[in-house]
């Protein structure tokens, strides 16, 4: 079997203020896990500006590759994932909208672009996962609490970051469960 971890470092709870310390500590901690092979995106490029990407130097110091946008396929089972995910915090209550949609287009394109078993997405810091019987999408968690911008949003209600991760287990024969 293959298991398969999503992670969202980007904005990381800092122990401390120096960026490369937290990437560093985020490595030894992750380094407990054993890959078979790392391949990650990086996070919102707004907030890394002219700032070296720490999800970037997590992945690479992981001996993994750093992609916008991944397609592989593992066993039998085809998977996409890029960190984008359209959110507006004013439509709270139809959080699952943008993977169910993600999720349609994955079966109206099928014939032209191939199918997806598994489509994962991040950016939003809430948890969502989506069986449409033909592929299963997901929202990922993040490691991120409650910050300023979720206190003065329009609705501090709304922004409440589910923390954690996503595990997959692949059989040979591509089913698959997971596990948040």
């Amino acid at each position: 079997t293959t298991e398969i971890y999503t992670l969202s470092l980007h904005d990381a709870l800092p122990i401390t203020t120096n960026m490369d310390m937290q990437a560093e500590v985020a490595i030894d901690l992750l380094s407990e896990i054993k890959f078979r092979k790392v391949v990650g995106c990086p996070g919102t490029k707004y907030h890394v500006k002219c700032n070296p990407n720490l999800d970037k130097k997590v992945i690479e110091g992981l001996g993994g590759i750093c992609m916008d946008e991944i397609s592989m396929q593992i066993e039998k089972t085809r998977i996409y994932a890029n960190h984008r995910t359209p959110v507006r915090m004013s439509q709270w209550e139809s959080r699952s909208q943008s993977i169910a949609k993600d999720l349609l287009l994955n079966e109206l394109n099928s014939m032209d672009f191939g199918h997806y078993d598994i489509i994962c997405k991040s950016h939003v810091h809430y948890y969502v996962a989506l069986d449409q019987g033909t592929s299963v999408g997901f929202v990922c968690p993040c490691w991120k609490g409650r910050d300023e911008f979720a206190k003065n949003s329009v609705n501090p209600f709304a922004f409440n970051p589910s923390i954690g991760y996503i595990m997959f287990d692949i059989e040979d024969d591509g089913s698959f469960s997971w596990t948040k």
